[in-house]
Formats: structure tokens, C-alpha cells, sequence
């Protein structure tokens, strides 16, 4: 149990970060919490936690490892009807060298709490994401526009008509053929150009051909571009900080061949880098274009001018003014595929004063209760406690 309990909360569930995952400490990462009977590194059944709250995402709260400092959520999608659940919280620091524990509260008789926990596109939700993400767009939404969880707000809106609420790497994913994508001409992108610096991520699948012509997986302006490029014909995708056509570095991953794919691209100011499934790949020298003055908007699966479209899914696209670093990125890696945290078992918090469940009127001071949930959750222990000492009894008597 950690130093703290948070005050009016009946039950919780350690998670573990897993150090080995953890390259270098970080801070304000946002981290996914799948619920289901299968999450985490090594399949935890977590599902009792849609026993207690049934409906009610927002009956939860998660904290720091002091158990009672509370980090804010994000619920992308919370599907009762599966018991399955994702969660974004962003946890101020993230240790290396020893595993980082956060908790997760949840009580059905707990007010919604909605100082720290929101559906995408809330404001609160928005707190998830720092202030170096300039676009998260996780592809779930049912329709257009896909909204984008970071206080930007560079909503996409369609051209054409991609498959929604596809099967995804996280959750949901959005299925694009050539004539299909998704744009916004939100102008937030210039920060790339103010800073020098600046990351583009997404998980992808595709079986595309690559030898008639160039596929787009994501372009803003013509100036930051990755592609498939008919000049390689080799399903590897080529990344261009420096306006297409000039500089730009490949991954040396095969991408086409029908698996889901993690590629990050970052520029430091000086390099461009290419990383596929948390992994440094390549790089090469590169000036970076200046897309100021430009319309600055951003294409997903297909270029600037609606050309060389992508037939993928594709599915968490983020956008970022600074350089992350190898050790975020390969975080962000094995939290995408659920391979980041350990689950622990249910916990019961202690007894509750009278002044954390009754109204000021009805105070009696010195007296303690229990919420009636708790107090079912008691009972229900203490018999199946009893049964075997029952049972002990009643076999000595035949003695």
C-alpha cells in the first residue's frame, strides 16, 4: 500500500510501469491504460473494474505513486457492453533504473470526477497533453470531423469517405483507400519552424504497391512529407523534413507487408531521424523547410494537393514542436501495444468519516461508516472467510 489513500475513494488498482521499458526518466508522458480481462505486460484480468462502475468512466481517479496526488485523464473510449476501456493519464514523472507505480481509483458511488478526468475534446482532457504536442488525433470517432485531444483543436475534416471505427493498433483506426483522407487547416504547425525541432508519429497498416506511383501516409504543406516513393519500390517509407523532393531519410523496415507499424520521425535541428517500433533507424543531414507563409495544413493519406493517396488503417497520428527523445519514443511504442504496465489486485480502502458521506447536517462527530458498497464488500469477504472455518468445525464434530 503507498504512503496515501485518496480521500473518499473506496477502491483502487496498483499499475506498475515497467522500468525495463524506460530507457531514460520522463516527464508529463501520457501513458495508456487498457482495461479489459487481458491488459498489461502479463494479461491481467482487470475487468472487475466495470463490476463496480458499470457505465460511469468518469467514477475514477488516478493518481502519482504517493496514492493521492491526482494526474489528469483522458477517456477515448470506455465500451461496457466488451469491458474494454482505454485511458490516457499523464504522469508527471516516469522513473528509469526502477519501476514507477501509479493508481487508479474507482467507485460507483463517487461523484463524477470531473476536475481531472474527460472525454476526448473536453477541456479537461485536454490537460493530457502537454504543451509541445501541437496534434493527437487518435483516428477513433465514428465521423467527421476527427477531433484532435490537444487544446489546439486542429480538428480533420474528410475528403471522400474512409471506413470509420475500423479494428486499430489502439482502439479504433480509420481505413483510407487512395481517393480518401483527412485534412485541417488549423495554422499551429509554423511552431515547428519556431522552435527547429519537431516530431510526427503514427501506427500504420498497409498492403499498398509501391512501383506506379508515390503514396502519402501524412504531409503538412509539402514541407514535412512521408511517403512510399515509386523510385524505391521496396515498401520502406521515405521522410522529408526539408520540402519533398530534396534531403530525406528511409526506415529500413519493411512497412507494406501488412502488419501494424510504429514510425516516428524527429528533427533535432540539425538531422533528420526515422524510428520504427521504438527503434532508431536512420538518419541524414537536412535543412528544414520553411513552410511560413504556406497555408501549413495537414494531410492524412495523401499529399498537399489531394495527389498520391495511401490506401492504409492508420491510427494515432501526433504532431509534435520538439525533438523526443529516443527514450519517449520507444515509451510510446510498448504503451501503444499494451506491453508498458503490470496490473496489481483490488484494493478496499479504509473505513470513511461521517463527513465524507453525509451533508454537514447530518454530522456526528467521532462516529465512522462505511459506504454500503464497502459494506457489502466486507461482508461478502468475511463469508467466504468464514466457509472454511465453518466447515473445520463441522468436520471435527463427526470426529
Amino acid at each position: 500500500m503507498s504512503l496515501g489513500w485518496l480521500s473518499g475513494w473506496a477502491k483502487r488498482v496498483k499499475i506498475i510501469i515497467d522500468q525495463d521499458d524506460i530507457t531514460a526518466a520522463l516527464e508529463n508522458f501520457p501513458v495508456l491504460i487498457y482495461l479489459s480481462a487481458d491488459s498489461g505486460i502479463n494479461d491481467d484480468d482487470i475487468s472487475f473494474i466495470f463490476d463496480e462502475l458499470g457505465a460511469n468512466s468518469l467514477k475514477i481517479a488516478v493518481t502519482e505513486d504517493d496514492g493521492t496526488t491526482e494526474c489528469y485523464v483522458e477517456v477515448e473510449k470506455w465500451d461496457l457492453g466488451n469491458e474494454e476501456a482505454w485511458l490516457w493519464a499523464k504522469v508527471p514523472a516516469i522513473a528509469s533504473g526502477a519501476d514507477t507505480d501509479i493508481y487508479l481509483y474507482f467507485d460507483n458511488d463517487h461523484a463524477d470526477n470531473n476536475a481531472h478526468v474527460g472525454a476526448t475534446n473536453s477541456v479537461v482532457a485536454e490537460n493530457v497533453w502537454d504543451a509541445n504536442f501541437l496534434m493527437v488525433q487518435h483516428q477513433a470517432g465514428a465521423a467527421s470531423p476527427i477531433r484532435d485531444s490537444t487544446s489546439n483543436d486542429v480538428d480533420m475534416t474528410e475528403k471522400s469517405d474512409p471506413i470509420y471505427q475500423q479494428a486499430g493498433q489502439i482502439d479504433g483506426a480509420i481505413d483510407y483507400d487512395e481517393n480518401d483522407c483527412h485534412f485541417s487547416a488549423v495554422d499551429v504547425f509554423d511552431a515547428i519552424v519556431g522552435t527547429g525541432k519537431g516530431t510526427i508519429g503514427f501506427w500504420i497498416k498497409t498492403t499498398t504497391e509501391t512501383a506506379s506511383t508515390n503514396h502519402y501516409a501524412f504531409s503538412i504543406e509539402g514541407g514535412y512529407v512521408i511517403q512510399f516513393n515509386k523510385l524505391d519500390n521496396d515498401g520502406k517509407l521515405r521522410i522529408f523534413w526539408s520540402g519533398a523532393g530534396v534531403d530525406f531519410v528511409k526506415t529500413n523496415t519493411v512497412i507494406n507487408d501488412g502488419n501494424w507499424h510504429y514510425v516516428v520521425t524527429t528533427y533535432d535541428g540539425a538531422n533528420q531521424l526515422a524510428y520504427v517500433a521504438g527503434n532508431f533507424e536512420n538518419t541524414d543531414v537536412c535543412n528544414l523547410f520553411d513552410i511560413t507563409g504556406l497555408t501549413r495544413a495537414s494531410r492524412i493519406a495523401t499529399q498537399w494537393d489531394w495527389s498520391a493517396g495511401l490506401a492504409a488503417v492508420i491510427d494515432e497520428v501526433r504532431v509534435s514542436k520538439v525533438n523526443r527523445s529516443a527514450a519517449w519514443i520507444k515509451a510510446s511504442y510498448e504503451t501503444g501495444r499494451d506491453d508498458l504496465l503490470d496490473y496489481g489486485s483490488e484494493e478496499i480502502g479504509p473505513a470513511l468519516t461521517l463527513t465524507e458521506t453525509l451533508s454537514l447536517s447530518d454530522v456526528i462527530h467521532g462516529v465512522e461508516i462505511m459506504k454500503p458498497s464497502l459494506i457489502l464488500e466486507v461482508l461478502r469477504k468475511t463469508h467466504e472467510l468464514a466457509l472454511p472455518i465453518k466447515k473445520a468445525i463441522l468436520d471435527s464434530r463427526k470426529i
